[in-house]
């Protein structure tokens, strides 16, 4: 059969049913952080990897200096620190006291999972896997299934015993500083896949042939991730009990911060850095709807999956929707403007995979 070329347009959606297969796995806490967050950062293909090694370095670790020999026991022991509500030490309960909320409700259709399994992931990973030229294509899918599967196998082992999960000891040093160097690697990968990110030059043209500028022009856009701070800002460290003086500190925060936004903006411009300026706009633009999704209540209940009104807590939730969005968007404008498909290849057969 002739080999024929591959479009963006197939590149490019043959992740999302792996992405979304793997972001609507019950999966508990990713890389340590709270329970709420896991569906949108599991939407980072590089918090997968991440997340996935974990999950093995803890089953060792589990099996030989924790002397859990059963597999099974070790795989519930796994599941249990995944499955803690709200980061205690303590035992574990799962995650029963903690309502899921919107996406996270149809995590536990088991039915739904399977059928979204079969009907939309198979067929997009034999096509993805089948494409020839496709390398970071195919380490982001890889990364996606792999994650998936790891957790699927904790969850089969966890099923195959019905010995009781030991329970983690109240003052456990162990689980101290995996929890402390799990939450660090996490970090480091959220970091990781804006620097990713940041490759992405929104004037849709050949990266500069100057090796320098090249590197520094991706430096000023990654800058431009951290530029929404911002916008967080003020709502977090203006809240108040008294709502009025609360208001009245955000308002002149917001102000403030919006100033020095403007002034970079034009710094910016006036130094012509290659659409740099145009990466911090839409930076703030996404953070802003993000941030608008969270004064709806609906919204903050089922698209954010917010526990409670509290900034302070819920801005958690917004960073993470916001970091999704980011990967969502930039992603897109990368397949759509940069993409090219010379060298790359697929057999025709996959035509009959839809």
């Amino acid at each position: 059969m002739t080999p024929i070329q591959v479009s963006w347009q197939s590149a490019f959606w043959s992740l999302p049913p792996l992405a979304i297969n793997t972001m609507m796995q019950p999966s508990g806490r990713v890389c340590a952080f709270h329970p709420s967050l896991r569906t949108y950062l599991r939407s980072s293909p590089i918090v997968c990897a991440v997340d996935a090694v974990f999950i093995l370095v803890r089953f060792s670790i589990y099996m030989l200096l924790d002397k859990l020999h059963s597999p099974a026991l070790a795989a519930k022991r796994v599941l249990a620190v995944r499955n803690q509500p709200s980061g205690e030490s303590k035992g574990v309960e799962g995650m029963k006291g903690r309502r899921d909320r919107g996406l996270q409700e149809l995590e536990q259709k088991s039915f739904f999972r399977i059928l979204w399994f079969v009907a939309g992931v198979l067929t997009q990973t034999v096509k993805l896997m089948a494409c020839k030229g496709l390398p970071w294509t195919l380490t982001w899918g890889c990364s996606y299934l792999g994650s998936f599967l790891v957790v699927e196998v904790m969850r089969a082992l966890d099923r195959s015993s019905d010995e009781k999960a030991v329970k983690i000891p109240e003052e456990s040093q162990l689980e101290y500083w995996l929890g402390h160097i799990e939450r660090a690697l996490g970090g480091a990968a959220v970091l990781l896949q804006l620097a990713v990110l940041a490759t992405v030059d929104l004037a849709g043209i050949p990266p500069d042939r100057n090796i320098s500028k090249r590197w520094k022009f991706r430096t000023l856009r990654l800058f431009a991730h951290f530029v929404p701070v911002f916008i967080y800002l003020p709502f977090i460290l203006s809240h108040s009990d008294d709502p009025a003086r609360s208001n009245t500190r955000r308002m002149k925060s917001l102000v403030l911060s919006m100033l020095l936004v403007n002034i970079v903006l034009i710094t910016l411009h006036s130094l012509n850095y290659r659409f740099s300026h145009m990466y911090v706009l839409w930076s703030l633009g996404i953070s802003m709807a993000s941030w608008l999704l969270f004064f709806n209540s609906e919204t903050r209940k089922h698209v954010l999956m917010c526990e409670e009104e509290n900034m302070r807590i819920g801005s958690k939730n917004v960073f993470v929707f916001d970091f999704f969005s980011r990967i969502l968007c930039f992603s897109l404008f990368w397949y759509v403007w940069y993409y090219d498909s010379s060298g790359t290849s697929r057999p025709d057969w996959t035509n009959n995979l839809g």
